[in-house]
């Protein structure tokens, strides 16, 4: 739980780790569905949505609400993929220690 100073202001560093990387995929991927969504919908009418050759009985506000869902579920894939990959790895391999900590004589 997030501990309060005696100022009455949440101290974020003790945020748990968890809730921290969910809001740093979730937020952004939000941001990016946003705009996708706008775009899309910008450019294609949503009444004329054809899937796999049937066309999409779908009210104007359901397709929006399912375009952002998709565009969300996609753009939180990413972002996780993103939080993923920008970790630094838990701790070095041993062979990479042993490496690095035996002594040469050689110069560099």
């Amino acid at each position: 739980m997030a501990e309060i100073n005696q100022d009455g202001v949440r101290d974020h560093r003790s945020t748990p780790c968890l809730a921290k990387a969910a809001m740093s995929i979730a937020w952004p991927s939000f941001l990016a569905s946003a705009a996708l969504t706008g775009l899309f919908f910008s450019s294609v009418d949503p009444s004329e949505l054809v899937l796999f050759g049937v066309e999409l009985e779908l009210e104007r506000r359901e397709a929006y609400g399912l375009g952002f869902m998709v565009f969300w579920g996609f753009s939180a894939l990413a972002s996780g993929m993103t939080y993923m990959l920008a970790r630094p790895p838990a701790s070095k391999p041993a062979s990479y220690v042993a490496h690095r900590a035996a002594p040469t004589n050689e110069p560099r």
